[in-house]
């Protein structure tokens, strides 16, 4: 069994980046929220790292990779309900092709 936390979890426990709150957890498996725009925290500071550029992805995958972090999962908080659902629906299609880039096996529909 895989034991993971949501990103959002660390940093309202107070861990000032995931990989602190992770490491002190002894947990490696994350998901990860991903904005409207394509955007994640850094595993490891405040930065925002786009992930609709291939730098992004390349500095998100390096971190994952140089910590033992397992990314299980990308978070989209959109609104189906709201008045204008077609950026909703946009924004999960990109976040299911975020995932694909990075090997990410789910994304979940909030």
């Amino acid at each position: 069994m895989h034991v993971g936390v949501r990103d959002a979890t660390l940093y309202q426990a107070g861990y000032p980046d995931a990989v602190s709150g992770l490491r002190d957890l002894q947990i490696h498996h994350l998901e990860l929220a991903i904005d409207a725009r394509g955007r994640v925290r850094s595993l490891v500071d405040d930065e925002i790292l786009d992930l609709s550029e291939g730098h992004g992805l390349a500095v998100l995958r390096k971190q994952a990779v140089l910590h033992g972090i397992h990314l299980t999962t990308l978070l989209c908080s959109q609104d189906f309900n709201a008045p204008d659902s077609i950026p909703q629906v946009e924004w999960v299609v990109r976040a299911v092709h975020v995932a694909q880039d990075l090997g990410i096996p789910a994304v979940r529909v909030d």
